[in-house]
């Protein structure tokens, strides 16, 4: 799965919150990077090429560290639809 973080998606992520609960840290390569306040937490978000991403939802893929709760890197994926019972899920990251 190629990845692209457009910026639609970058406005989207920080126009869902309040602008005083987000600090956008910037893009690197395909991911963006953000800053809560409140809850504090940090994250770092992309999603795939659009192309090959036609579904019901926007698919993404986060990992997010939540220093406050002792949480570190937790991950979080999105599937562009709903998959079938026993269905696998295969994860592309780069050429991997």
């Amino acid at each position: 799965m190629k990845c692209t973080f457009p910026l639609p998606l970058i406005l989207a992520v920080v126009l869902a919150t309040p602008a005083w609960a987000r600090d956008p840290l910037g893009v690197f390569n395909a991911w963006g990077a953000f800053r809560d306040k409140a809850p504090h937490r940090c994250f770092a978000i992309a999603e795939p090429d659009p192309k090959r991403s036609k579904g019901d939802w926007r698919p993404f893929a986060s990992v997010a560290n939540w220093p406050d709760r002792g949480v570190r890197n937790q991950i979080h994926v999105r599937l562009r639809k709903n998959r079938k019972p026993n269905t696998p899920v295969t994860l592309s990251i780069g050429p991997q």
